[in-house]
């Protein structure tokens, strides 16, 4: 497929959880949106993936990226004032990434959370380390829930059912009307933000059951006309060496607890979809083709509490890799070739 015979493509997003590692979605949805042609027909998230998704779904397509940067832009914790070029070195990088995550777990994160001043009492749906009053603005500002419930834009989220475990899909394809409150409930990672009740049910992060919600899209029971093309943006990988210290060893530990959550419930889905292409009835069914990329940065200074780092040379970082990564998943549908078999395809770019 040559870029122009990218013009009409359509592919869908499933963007995975993970605090301030999100901005490495908002840099591949930059890259993906300089595509000509190309068109984000649904859009799948949990926890900062749906504040990712939701802004995307939740603008006209010319306004998205503004809606995006200016989010981004907002939650930065920005240290020092800019420094020269020849000052944005590894090391300076180091002190403002660490002061950084020191000034979000104290002060909050603008635009996003601020301590909660009744962290140890129950208040509201429990106690909670921090209030996510500023996210619910921030979103009533940036998306328009009109156009998000439009269905111009397929758009899904996850939040986990905090009495069952269970993992809960709100779908405006299946006539799920998506509100500040299911956003908040999609992030609400317990103790940091408390828990959010919905129609009496109390939901805390999507991640705690599924980081990337893929099923919607991926399973044998996904419902809808679905792009032949998928990507999934995750936020944690596998890969990793052996820890030398205590905080990479709690770093690894992390990204092994949500990547693998991620790896070993998609294996499940590639198994289901071969089985669901055996089948007589389905034997004619359209396949899909998932692009997998993650964020991978060996030297994140902040280690264990690298979600937290919201500071403006680490976004940038993050921001940048996103966009090297849709770079490779758009080589991969250049050369994708002619439509798919049934079943679906893995396409590990990690």
């Amino acid at each position: 497929m040559t870029p122009n015979e990218m013009a009409g493509t359509s592919i869908g997003l499933i963007l995975a959880g993970g605090i301030g590692l999100g901005a490495f979605q908002a840099g591949l949805f930059e890259a993906l949106q300089e595509e000509s042609g190309l068109r984000i027909e649904v859009v799948a998230g949990s926890s900062i993936g749906a504040i990712n998704g939701a802004i995307i779904a939740g603008n006209a397509p010319e306004n998205r990226l503004a809606m995006l940067s200016r989010f981004w832009q907002r939650v930065e914790t920005e240290t020092f004032a800019a420094l020269p070029n020849f000052m944005e070195n590894d090391g300076w990088h180091k002190v403002q990434s660490i002061t950084s995550t020191i000034m979000a777990r104290i002060g909050g994160v603008p635009g996003l959370l601020r301590p909660s001043a009744v962290a140890f009492t129950k208040a509201g749906c429990g106690p909670s380390l921090y209030d996510a009053s500023p996210t619910r603005q921030t979103l009533e500002e940036l998306v328009d829930f009109g156009l998000l419930n439009s269905g111009s834009v397929r758009f899904c989220l996850c939040a986990t059912d905090i009495e069952t475990g269970e993992p809960v899909f709100f779908d405006t394809h299946a006539g799920d009307r998506i509100t500040p409150a299911h956003i908040l409930a999609s992030g609400a990672l317990m103790p940091n933000l408390p828990v959010v009740e919905i129609d009496g049910r109390f939901f805390s992060d999507g991640g705690l059951s599924a980081n990337a919600p893929m099923e919607p899209f991926l399973s044998s029971e996904r419902q809808g006309d679905l792009p032949r093309w998928m990507v999934l943006a995750d936020l944690f990988t596998r890969r990793g060496a052996p820890p030398q210290s205590l905080a990479e060893a709690a770093e690894r530990a992390n990204d092994l607890k949500y990547a693998m959550q991620t790896h070993v419930r998609l294996a499940g889905l590639v198994r289901e979809r071969r089985l669901e292409a055996a089948a007589p009835q389905k034997s004619g069914g359209r396949g899909t083709d998932l692009i997998v990329v993650d964020h991978h940065e060996p030297d994140e200074p902040s280690r264990m509490e690298k979600v937290f780092d919201f500071s403006r040379a680490t976004l940038r970082r993050r921001w940048f890799a996103g966009r090297e990564a849709a770079q490779a998943a758009l080589e991969q549908i250049r050369k994708g070739g002619a439509e798919a078999a049934p079943g679906l395809r893995v396409h590990d770019l990690t």
